[in-house]
């Protein structure tokens, strides 16, 4: 049950990120993603977060749904899980490169204002991070007086 209200906590996240990824693509200048909206360097993690963070969870709630009955989904959702942390890792790095960037270098001036929508991504970046981290500690915990998952028993 904690992997489905994590998985459901780390949609949110997702959902926040993403929107506020494509408003920033679309309605904020370049500079933020190095001078170019096409994908490069910078926005593959992106890109890949926004395209592959919901499959995670999917996968996440079918494992909970189907009370980690399939051992083979449960080594899927920890493999992706940790795939997406690392992801998410970068896209939170990148974030933070850009919000030193734009208050310049932590001195903040009415001239150089953090979008929005750059802000919410990266709430959204950590809330999805935040919970795929709990649900990483949750696949590895084992129950001392019940059934674990297969994949952490002795």
């Amino acid at each position: 049950m904690r992997i489905f209200i994590l998985s459901i906590l780390s949609i949110i996240g997702w959902l926040t990120f993403t929107i506020s990824f494509a408003v920033l693509l679309n309605d904020y200048n370049t500079t933020v993603f190095g001078g170019s909206k096409e994908i490069n360097a910078l926005t593959f993690v992106h890109f890949a977060l926004a395209c592959f963070g919901w499959l995670v969870n999917v996968f996440s709630v079918f494992m909970a749904l189907r009370k980690g009955k399939n051992a083979i989904l449960g080594t899927v959702c920890v493999f992706c899980t940790a795939l997406m942390v690392i992801i998410a890792g970068g896209v939170a790095n990148d974030y933070g490169r850009v919000f030193y960037t734009l208050t310049l270098g932590g001195k903040i001036s009415a001239d150089h204002l953090v979008p929005d929508a750059l802000k919410a991504a990266m709430a959204g970046v950590c809330m999805f991070l935040m919970f795929e981290m709990f649900k990483l500690l949750c696949f590895f915990h084992r129950k001392t007086n019940g059934v674990s998952l297969p994949y952490t028993r002795n």
